[in-house]
């Protein structure tokens, strides 16, 4: 974020992304990963514990 100063105020300007390179990040990606694994596995659990292997099943109850 860029900071302006006018007379006795700051205002922030929120710099976007422009390409896809700048929007897809190493960081990004690696959050992105963690976060499919969290939601599988914590689906995982929900299945097994269940005890229903099919579990999209147990969503359309």
């Amino acid at each position: 974020m860029e900071k302006k100063e006018t007379g006795n105020e700051v205002q922030t300007q929120v710099i976007y992304a422009k390409s896809f390179k700048e929007q897809l990040t190493a960081r990004g990606l690696a959050i992105g990963a963690a976060g499919s694994v969290i939601i599988t596995t914590n689906s995982m659990y929900a299945a097994l514990r269940m005890g229903s292997l099919p579990w999209p099943i147990i969503f359309v109850r």
